[in-house]
């Protein structure tokens, strides 16, 4: 025993430590300090553990041989995961897993089922809808919804022109309908206004030659023959033919040509539908040609009666002072209407100024044959006691040639009434202009 306790004590030189207990007849070390340097340590520590420190060694001498123990590193405890107690606890799990798995895996097959059934009916409905059938439909459905105005119902003054072109739509059966008037008297309004919530009505806006290719692309359809099954269906359905509202802004100055083929085949030659032209400038109204004067209606919106003007300045809150606009504006509805966003005095004012303007220029500036334009308004002064205006043959030019050239020029004196058939001023100003401009013409020729 006491030498085996000698070679331990060597042994523990070797390491720099020193004996503290005896168990038993087990001879018992002690370690404390440093760690051991590698470089003088013949007994090979595993990794992870060479770095640790010698606060607690023990070392057991049994049969001449010297085995070193190291307690393990008290590490920081740790909280266990919330979800390891139920794991621990899965074998209680593992039954109601068993039954609940083949509902599981039915209802996600029901879920998958349905998701493919309404995939494959949205692909079936977009097929449908980019089909030639699934766009003429779409194109009729988009014609019976009821036709909206833009001016709301209660801002419109009830016109006796408006029943007038409601009477024409109601009885239509067969040729195409011009709507013709002064700027700003009130064509769109009254048109719109006899087609309020009426269905199996569609408008467009004309704004160059390439107006009937956008009219097809618009209702997503391919040409003339898919619009002829449209006004066919649409008309079934109704128990009369559909409206088509070509809407032709002041500043559009080509397409008239085929406007007039387009409207003289479907509503003179074929009776599929009632085409309405409501023209804004007076010379794509005189262009208008669908055979003649008889296969086609004309009407012309003029300016507001007193008791419609009244009427409008009413509802624009004028009602005690409408008779002071009516005195400086005349008549005309887009006037007055713009006099109750301004001053009256700078309205008048704002009118007469371009009035002149405009007389000036088409009696000095239009000669398309002669002193056209000086012949127009000499003739209208002559008859204006009587209330008539200027016959067509006043001058040696046409009124169609005259009315482009206003349109081009822009100078809008005199207008030409396409159901009168003659000249006309474009206003009171305008007569007021004349008289003033001519007169001092006149007086200043030797």
């Amino acid at each position: 025993m006491a030498r085996k306790c000698a070679i331990a004590k060597l042994a523990l030189a070797v390491f720099g430590g020193l004996a503290t207990t005896f168990q038993a007849q087990m001879p018992c070390f002690q370690l404390s300090g440093r760690p051991l340097p590698l470089a003088t340590s013949k007994v090979p520590q595993p990794p992870g553990k060479r770095d640790l420190p010698l606060a607690t060694r023990k070392v057991t001498l049994s049969g001449g041989t010297a085995c070193f123990e190291r307690p393990p590193a008290k590490l920081p405890a740790r909280s266990l995961p919330g979800w390891l107690p139920w794991l621990a606890r899965g074998h209680q799990h593992v039954s109601i897993w068993k039954k609940l798995w083949p509902f599981v895996v039915s209802v996600s097959g029901v879920v998958l089922s349905v998701e493919a059934t309404l995939r494959g009916r949205r692909d079936a409905e977009r097929a449908q809808q980019e089909s030639q059938e699934g766009r003429t439909q779409a194109a009729a459905d988009r014609m019976m919804v009821p036709f909206p105005p833009q001016t709301k119902k209660a801002e419109v003054v009830e016109r006796d022109i408006t029943k007038t072109i409601e009477e024409r739509i109601l009885g239509w059966h067969e040729h195409a309908t011009i709507i013709a008037g002064r700027f700003g008297a009130g064509k769109s309004v009254a048109v719109e206004e006899a087609l309020r919530d009426m269905q199996g009505v569609y408008v467009h806006q004309v704004r160059g030659n390439d107006w009937e290719e956008k009219l097809y692309k618009r209702l997503g359809l391919d040409g003339p023959d898919m619009l002829e099954e449209v006004h066919r269906r649409v008309g079934d359905k109704l128990k009369r033919p559909p409206i088509l509202l070509l809407d032709i802004p002041r500043t559009t100055k080509q397409g008239m040509e085929t406007i007039s083929s387009f409207a003289k085949e479907l509503s003179s030659d074929r009776k599929l539908a009632h085409v309405i032209v409501c023209a804004s400038s007076a010379a794509m109204a005189i262009s208008f040609d669908a055979g003649g004067s008889a296969r086609q209606k004309d009407i012309w919106v003029g300016d507001l009666t007193e008791k419609e003007a009244k009427e409008l300045l009413t509802l624009r809150g004028h009602q005690n002072d409408w008779k002071q606009f009516v005195d400086a504006c005349g008549f005309n509805a887009l006037d007055l209407v713009d006099a109750c966003d301004i001053s009256v005095e700078a309205k008048k004012a704002e009118m007469e100024q371009k009035a002149r303007k405009e007389v000036l220029r088409f009696k000095d500036q239009c000669k398309i044959a002669g002193d056209t334009g000086k012949e127009i308004l000499n003739k209208l002064l002559e008859n204006r006691q009587a209330g008539e205006g200027a016959e067509e043959l006043c001058t040696d030019a046409s009124p169609k040639d005259v009315a482009m050239w206003i349109r081009e020029k822009g100078y809008h004196a005199v207008i030409w009434h396409t159901v009168k058939r003659e000249y006309q001023f474009a206003s009171e100003l305008h007569a007021n202009a004349a008289i003033e401009i001519l007169k001092s013409t006149s007086q200043s020729t030797p």
